[in-house]
């Protein structure tokens, strides 16, 4: 199936109804755009966020983490 899509002046392009229910695209979906020597390949992709830690919030952690040792039977 060959749509045409025009991309306006912020260079976004919007990917019709039908293409989104056939590759299952909801709303926020996330996709990867390679460019290749035949073109450019759109592929719909699962991203999920990384959280990182301070050395602070991470010492926490090991608090709880010790307050849960003492609770543990062997």
């Amino acid at each position: 199936m060959d749509i045409l899509i025009a991309v306006n002046s912020r260079g976004e392009l919007t990917l019709p109804k039908e293409v989104r229910r056939q590759i299952g695209m909801s709303e926020g979906g996330t996709m990867s755009v390679r460019v290749t020597p035949d073109g450019v390949l759109l592929v719909p992709v699962a991203a999920f966020p990384v959280e990182t830690y301070t050395k602070e919030r991470l010492a926490e952690f090991a608090d709880e983490e010790a307050k849960i040792e003492k609770f543990k039977l062997d």
